[in-house]
């Protein structure tokens, strides 16, 4: 599969270095109102939990949130980031493209991202952007 796909790119020429990172789509989750099929209380969690028990982690090297951010706010993925930390996962995070700039320092504060992927409504905040060059915190931006 894809993980198999990574290794094999390490061979080629030039060598080709890819990785798997985990993301949960952040509209599922049971509040959201149109989730179809309803997301099951925990879906995220227990999806990474998957993961680690069947004995893929060194599959990924860490977990991401995407898709909507519109009333998706990246607290509600807390619980699944602090496991991923715990088990040694990197973390980025959707923040700040469709979502308010405050989405990106949530990201950065409660899921502890190392990279925040879009990022482009920190511009509506001077202090979102001086706190993302302070620290290094790189954004993957799409022209």
């Amino acid at each position: 599969g894809l993980h198999r796909a990574c290794k094999d790119a390490k061979n080629l020429s030039p060598p080709v270095d890819a990785h798997l990172i985990m993301c949960f789509l952040r509209h599922r989750h049971p509040d959201c109102s149109f989730c179809q099929p309803p997301a099951e209380k925990d879906e995220a969690m227990k999806v990474l939990q998957a993961c680690l028990d069947g004995g893929h982690k060194d599959q990924i090297i860490g977990v991401g949130l995407d898709s909507g951010e519109a009333g998706n706010p990246p607290a509600i993925f807390k619980d699944v980031y602090d496991k991923a930390h715990e088990v040694g996962l990197r973390c980025v995070a959707h923040a700040g493209e469709e979502g308010p700039a405050s989405y990106i320092t949530d990201s950065l504060d409660l899921l502890g991202v190392d990279r925040v992927d879009h990022g482009v409504r920190c511009l509506e905040d001077p202090a979102v952007v001086a706190r993302l060059a302070a620290h290094g915190i790189p954004l993957t931006v799409c022209p």
